[in-house]
């Protein structure tokens, strides 16, 4: 991996800017090399072994990639995971990886489930209320990070680029 010093990253749903490498003894035997990781909205230290990057970060996504995925959401389309082990599973999945290929079906999942519920009178399971909470909020934080704005207008940018789409 190049230099990541002072660039942004995400990890496990937060936007983290990247420190030095440090040496840090954890278990009391074995010295092993970490990134520090700096969440922008927590004051919190991550410590990530420089030999396990893979799949525990990933850069923060720019303005292009951004508008470009915004211009799929209309398209994008789910399967319902009834099975709550299933279901279970491909949270942490897409919270670990903070993979948009996950992390919208989800959200449109459980977003028309929300709204199905609500014509039968039913409310959505807490979990997946839970589930899309914080989704939701995350890709709006990355979005609002991104295009460096802020949340409520981030919310807005997202709503009318899929004018016409009920989303988040």
């Amino acid at each position: 991996m190049e230099n990541k010093a002072d660039k942004y990253v995400v990890y496990r749903l937060e936007i983290c800017r990247v420190g030095d490498i440090v040496k840090k003894c954890f278990d009391g035997i074995n010295e092993k090399e970490y990134y520090t990781l700096f969440p922008v909205a927590t004051k919190c230290t991550y410590y990530i072994p420089v030999d396990n990057l893979e799949g525990n970060i990933r850069p923060v996504m720019t303005k292009g990639q951004f508008i470009e995925l915004l211009d799929k959401l209309p398209n994008i389309r789910n399967e319902r995971i009834s099975n709550k082990g299933d279901r279970k599973h491909i949270f942490s999945v897409a919270i670990k990886t903070g993979d948009y290929n996950c992390i919208i079906p989800l959200i449109n999942e459980i977003y028309n489930e929300k709204n199905n519920s609500n014509k039968k009178r039913k409310q959505l399971y807490n979990e997946d209320r839970k589930y899309l909470e914080l989704l939701s909020k995350f890709f709006q934080c990355e979005v609002a990070f991104s295009f460096g704005i802020g949340i409520d207008e981030a919310e807005d940018l997202i709503r009318n680029k899929v004018s016409g789409y009920d989303y988040i």
